[in-house]
């Protein structure tokens, strides 16, 4: 929500520049590749063991991942969905999408007085976003302070929250200003990539042959003691192939910005001609595409997906809900372990993850 909703200030500015420099392409294919390869391995352990509860592993897996992974800005993790970050995380961006439904709030950009109405007079959308920013306040405030104290012991030192408050005398930010860098980047990507992929799954149980062809395209490449890498990703065009057709079947942000004019304009006395364009590029893009995809392979790698017997599979526009990001409504699915074997090797690369990976992370509470 920062990037996308900030005035193009000098404030602005400077924090989109340390987040690019933190997120650059060569940082994430080389820095933070081994904890989204390490996380992507709990999302195929968490689905072997609970099933059940495949929406919830999506939400707590990408809420570690991306764009600003809490691992990589904080150097913590939520280690269950029952995270109390987790919890609080989801339900600021669920207060905040409802907040920006049409008619939520009165037009108080258009109609400046309103903003003197009484409250209960105009759905209380004062006090609907002040509990949102003292939930944010208290999240990213929290963990803006456990990644200083890390870093401050020499643990986690390369944390975007930690050379914030390192380098705050030269980059300029405020407390307040560093932890809601990392914390609204946090927020922005989770709910869409969890979305995908639980839509990427949905339209795999109901179009079969495209789920088969994914696989053997998988299986020609792994045997069943090795989990497919990104390394890997150019020689498996038709799962990328899924991962794009689905961001087209079904955009998880479906209200599309307009990026070009169409006629001539002025605004506060400028001139702005006619297809005149700009927009402000996702950040996070690259990371998005390397969990979409690790999570995507590793589970066609790991199970069969099918719908209950005797079920139908609905992928209409009635399967979704939400109006700012759109993600599938709850849907039965069965999820079977392909042999023993790929099994026992899930359970191996757990153990070794948690040894080599996320014993260097510390928890939120």
């Amino acid at each position: 929500m920062f990037d996308r909703f900030q005035r193009d200030t000098d404030r602005w500015r400077t924090a989109r520049k340390l987040i690019v420099q933190h997120y650059a392409p060569r940082a994430i294919k080389t820095e933070h590749i081994r904890l989204q390869e390490a996380e992507s391995v709990q999302l195929v352990h968490d689905f072997l063991h609970q099933p059940e509860l495949f929406m919830q592993h999506s939400m707590r897996t990408v809420l570690k991942l991306i764009l600003s992974p809490r691992c990589i800005d904080y150097g913590v993790r939520c280690w269950t969905h029952e995270d109390p970050a987790v919890h609080t995380i989801e339900e600021i961006m669920e207060q905040f999408t409802s907040l920006n439904q049409p008619g939520a709030k009165p037009p108080v950009e258009n109609f400046p007085w309103l903003w003197y109405l009484p409250d209960s007079m105009m759905m209380n959308w004062k006090s609907r976003t002040k509990k949102i920013g003292e939930l944010m306040d208290k999240v990213y405030g929290d963990l803006a302070e456990i990644a200083w104290q890390r870093g401050s012991s020499g643990l986690n030192t390369e944390t975007l929250a930690y050379k914030l408050r390192k380098n705050e005398d030269t980059n300029g930010l405020t407390r307040h200003q560093q932890a809601y860098v990392c914390g609204i980047v946090l927020e922005g990507g989770s709910e869409i990539v969890a979305g995908v992929i639980c839509t990427c799954i949905l339209a795999l149980i109901k179009d079969t042959a495209s789920q088969k062809r994914a696989r053997d395209e998988i299986d020609s490449l792994y045997d069943e003691e090795t989990l497919p890498k990104w390394d890997d990703q150019q020689q498996m065009p038709f799962v990328r192939a899924v991962i794009k057709e689905v961001l087209r079947w079904r955009p998880p942000l479906p209200a599309a910005v307009p990026h070009r004019l169409e006629q001539d304009d002025y605004y506060e006395g400028y001139y702005i001609p006619k297809d005149s364009s700009r927009r402000r590029t996702c950040l996070g893009v690259q990371i998005a595409e390397q969990d979409l995809f690790l999570a995507l392979s590793k589970l066609l790698w790991a199970f069969e997906f099918s719908a209950p017997p005797g079920t139908s599979v609905n992928t209409e526009q009635s399967a979704f809900f939400g109006e700012g990001v759109r993600r599938p409504k709850e849907f039965p699915v069965v999820f079977t372990p392909r042999s023993e074997k790929r099994t026992a090797t899930i359970e191996r690369e757990m153990e070794m993850a948690q040894q080599s990976v996320f014993a260097l992370y510390g928890s939120y509470k």
